[in-house]
C-alpha cells in the first residue's frame, strides 16, 4: 500500500528561525515582522512547528518511523538531477559515508537518504523541491540553488 505526500503543504517553522532568513530573503517572501516577533529563534515553538508539519506532509501522527518506502514518488524524485546533486554534495562533505557503508547491500538507499532530506535544516526546501517535481516534473532553479546552498550552510559543519 502506498501513501501520499501533502504537497499542498506550506512550510512555515523557517520563518521562525533567523539561521534561514538568506534563504527566506532570496525567495523573495515577505515575512512582516509582527508576524514573528517575540517567536523568533524561540525553540520550543520552532521544534513544536517543523515536527507538526513534517506530519501533516506525511499525513501521519507519529513522525518517529516514517516508512518512506512508501510513498511512491520519492522514487522518482531521488532520481532527479537535483536530488543527486544533492546526494553527490552530501557524500562529499562526508555526511553520507556512515549511510551508504552501513546499506550497501539494499535495493534502495532512498529510506536511509530521506530522512535526511526531511531532517529540520532541509525539510523546508526539500518540500519545495516536491511542490515543483509535483506540478512540472522538474525542479525550480532557485530551489536548487537554495537546497544545496543550504547544504553547505546549515548542514555542514565547517
Amino acid at each position: 500500500m502506498s501513501c501520499e505526500y501533502n504537497y499542498d503543504l506550506l512550510t512555515t517553522y523557517a520563518f521562525y528561525d533567523t539561521s534561514f532568513a538568506p534563504f527566506i530573503k532570496k525567495l523573495q517572501l515577505n515575512i512582516s515582522h509582527e508576524a514573528t516577533e517575540g517567536f523568533q529563534d524561540d525553540r520550543d515553538i520552532i521544534d513544536y512547528l517543523y515536527k507538526s508539519e513534517l506530519s501533516h506532509a506525511f499525513n501521519i501522527e507519529d513522525i518517529t518511523n516514517i516508512r518512506f518506502d512508501k510513498y511512491l514518488i520519492f522514487q522518482s524524485f531521488f532520481a532527479t538531477n537535483t536530488i543527486t546533486k544533492c546526494i553527490q554534495l552530501l557524500n562529499d562533505r562526508d555526511l553520507l559515508s556512515c549511510i551508504l557503508e552501513n546499506n550497501k547491500h539494499s535495493t534502495s538507499n532512498i529510506p536511509n537518504l530521506a530522512p535526511i532530506f526531511f531532517s529540520y535544516h532541509l525539510f523546508f526546501f526539500t518540500n519545495l523541491c516536491l511542490q515543483d517535481f509535483k506540478v512540472t516534473g522538474t525542479i525550480n532553479e532557485l530551489h536548487e540553488e537554495l537546497i544545496l546552498q543550504a547544504i553547505n550552510e546549515l548542514l555542514y559543519d565547517k
